[in-house]
């Protein structure tokens, strides 16, 4: 589309028809990355990283490494860390987060699975990395760089994709240094004002917006808590508004009081129907609740 007519016209053909793929400029203002998936035969999703050069109007395949399995419903954002705190080169990574696997159940049967995984793409290295898990099961929010590149936001999204709750929170993404291992994700004290769906996330220059109440704090959900959100076990010293509420555990339909004492879901104020913890004879079980934390059970 050009700026000055506001005109469309049709560009070049990509190497493959995406779908759930997402978009992010770097910081040249000339080239661009995507990532999205393409649906093959059988039913596979295969994931593929695609640069565009804007002068000459040209896409092209990576030849990438470490390649992320397959995943739906994910958002990206660019960040641009200083390789040395006295340098002024810079690392340019995609962040990819807020992520869904389907699973086939049966024969045409997908089950999603959110999962708390982070992958970073080096630009400069054409290379795929692991990041930092998510602090809690997120997916299908919107990802945003900050003004300057040395963080990422993601915003919104759902515990699970066939659920109908909408979240309100805000998730950040900062490094201490100039390598992934050193970055960690960090929850917001503050939510959307809307529960929004296929919403479009924007930076803006801090003199255009202005803002009242109190200050947002960061760090109000301590580590230890962090750890507890989402786990599919009710917490009472996580389920707290800095901690999300325990990621909603309090309020499923049926909670594990292994962990509570007042159990309360803050949504309703009232306690769900407790499950109370036993102890089973048999080994010992192969998995944990967090691995299917996205399911509507509850085990002890």
């Amino acid at each position: 589309m050009s700026k000055s007519s506001l005109e469309v016209t049709p560009g070049p053909s990509m190497p493959k028809r995406l779908d759930n793929h997402c978009f992010t400029k770097l910081t040249n203002g000339m080239d661009g990355i995507v990532i999205g998936q393409a649906k093959e035969d059988n039913y596979k999703n295969n994931r593929y990283t695609m640069h565009y050069h804007s002068p000459t109007k040209h896409w092209s395949l990576l030849a990438v490494t470490g390649s992320p399995e397959q995943a739906d419903y994910f958002s990206c954002a660019l960040m641009a860390v200083r390789k040395t705190s006295s340098s002024h080169a810079q690392h340019e990574w995609i962040v990819v987060a807020g992520q869904a696997l389907m699973l086939e159940i049966l024969l045409f049967q997908e089950r999603a699975l959110t999962i708390r995984e982070t992958f970073i793409f080096d630009v400069s290295k054409l290379e795929w990395i692991a990041g930092p898990d998510l602090p809690v099961r997120v997916c299908c929010g919107e990802m945003v760089s900050s003004s300057d590149k040395q963080s990422a936001f993601l915003v919104g999204g759902k515990y699970n994709v066939r659920s109908e709750d909408v979240l309100k929170l805000i998730l950040k993404l900062k490094c201490d240094g100039n390598q992934p291992d050193t970055c960690h994700w960090g929850v917001i004290n503050a939510e959307l004002k809307y529960s929004w769906e296929s919403f479009l996330v924007l930076p803006v220059q801090s003199q255009w917006v202005t803002c009242s109440g109190s200050k947002y704090q960061e760090g109000a959900c301590l580590h230890n808590q962090i750890l507890q959100v989402g786990d599919g076990f009710c917490d009472d010293d996580s389920n707290v508004v800095g901690c999300l509420y325990d990621g909603g555990d309090c309020c499923r339909p049926i909670i594990s009081a292994q962990f509570c004492t007042k159990c309360l879901c803050h949504k309703t104020n009232k306690v769900n129907h407790k499950e109370e913890p036993r102890t089973e004879i048999g080994p010992t079980k192969a998995c944990t609740l967090g691995d299917f934390a996205d399911y509507p059970i509850a085990v002890p």
